[in-house]
């Protein structure tokens, strides 16, 4: 190991009965660094088998790196760190036996300072020492002279199964989302007529006249649905600290959420799509907002039609039409291209409370999802230097 260099410094909170300085050092310090090993994707199975056992990660962040499993393992347990492209510099702890790509660098320490603690203070700077020059890169010999500011081991270790519990918080409540998620999808596959089909393979007991087949023009043409698009609305008249009414775009992220105005233009419900990117539907619901120029939006008689029932037909229909949503899926477009199944009003909105039962039961699980790591995010400001 090389020589350590002190510092005279603190964070804001610390665990109970601990007052001793952190001190810095470099990485190579305290680990060993090192890299993995080139791997064949044809040698990884995408899920855990009885032969494939053993995680195999690499430079991607989606899913914390994973890539898929091998039936060999190269580390027991170490630090691993991104060497190249667009995520260099992502820092992970991984706490079982895996093996690890080229495209990640690994530390290793027989000392007890490979944990999730020194892998979080170093995630929150590597970024600062990617070389941005051609393909972003981080390699070993600049990880190596990284200087980091850690507690002692017990410290470390308390820190550590902090972030642990969290991390597995979140992993859980994101587990309930791809969960509900997938049940959802289940139900529209059986609570909806398939292509070719005329009634849904599965309806709510008390329901059993036929399903209306209706073309969306027609609709449109006897005022049953009326066809509109938003406003112009530049990002500088909004904010993002939720202040004042929501603003609805045509992303898909976050439900479309562009942020927050002081002024709104809707306070009623509403089907909404986007014009340009994937014509994707949504069902608004809020009592205030608005929605920007690149959305269309719907209105329908209530007495004809449930929203929620009507926004999940669309939404399900989309893919069926051979149309490429990147150009500008304009009121009249839809008009012209959508037919849907619309069974009795009762019977939508049975259809309809289920899906708004099931999208609320997801947004709470997204909520905590967000909140273990906001949480996560204030720790890390406040327990580390």
């Amino acid at each position: 190991m090389g020589e350590q260099l002190k510092t005279i410094t603190e964070p804001q909170v610390r665990f109970r009965g601990f007052t001793d300085e952190w001190e810095q050092v470099k990485v190579a310090d305290i680990f060993n660094v090192t890299r993995g090993k080139v791997l064949s994707k044809d040698l990884v199975s995408v899920d855990k088998s009885d032969d494939n056992i053993y995680p195999v990660y690499s430079s991607q962040t989606s899913n914390d790196g994973l890539m898929g499993y091998y039936n060999e393992y190269l580390f027991d347990k170490a630090i691993t760190w991104t060497t190249d492209g667009a995520n260099a510099g992502t820092v992970n702890y991984r706490g079982a036996k895996f093996y690890s790509t080229n495209v990640n660098g690994v530390l290793l320490s027989d000392e007890g300072y490979v944990n999730q603690c020194v892998a979080e203070i170093l995630n929150k700077i590597a970024w600062k020492y990617v070389s941005k020059v051609g393909n972003p890169k981080l390699m070993n010999n600049i990880m190596s002279d990284i200087p980091i500011t850690i507690p002692h081991i017990e410290e470390q270790q308390k820190i550590g199964n902090l972030f642990q519990i969290l991390d597995a918080l979140a992993a859980s409540s994101n587990e309930q989302v791809e969960n509900l998620n997938q049940q959802k999808q289940a139900l529209l596959q059986r609570l909806f007529p398939q292509k070719g089909e005329t009634v849904p393979k599965v309806r709510f007991d008390g329901f059993s006249d036929a399903w209306e087949e209706v073309k969306l023009g027609d609709v449109v043409a006897d005022k049953s649905i009326k066809l509109g698009r938003g406003k112009v609305i530049a990002k500088t008249e909004l904010n993002n600290e939720g202040l004042g009414y929501p603003v609805y775009s045509s992303s898909t992220v976050n439900k479309g959420l562009m942020g927050y105005s002081y002024t709104y233009d809707f306070s009623n419900e509403m089907i909404t799509w986007s014009i340009d990117g994937g014509g994707h539907f949504f069902y608004r619901h809020d009592h205030h907002y608005s929605i920007t120029n690149v959305s269309g939006y719907m209105l329908v008689d209530d007495s004809v039609f449930d929203y929620k029932y009507l926004s999940e037909m669309l939404e399900l229909q989309r893919p069926r039409f051979e149309f490429d949503y990147q150009n500008k899926a304009h009121p009249s477009v839809i008009k012209t291209l959508y037919r849907v199944y619309l069974p009795s009003l009762e019977e939508q909105q049975a259809i309809g409370n289920l899906f708004k039962t099931l999208d609320e039961q997801i947004g709470h699980a997204e909520d905590k999802v967000n909140q273990y790591k906001e949480l996560k995010q204030a720790l890390l400001q406040r327990l580390f230097v």
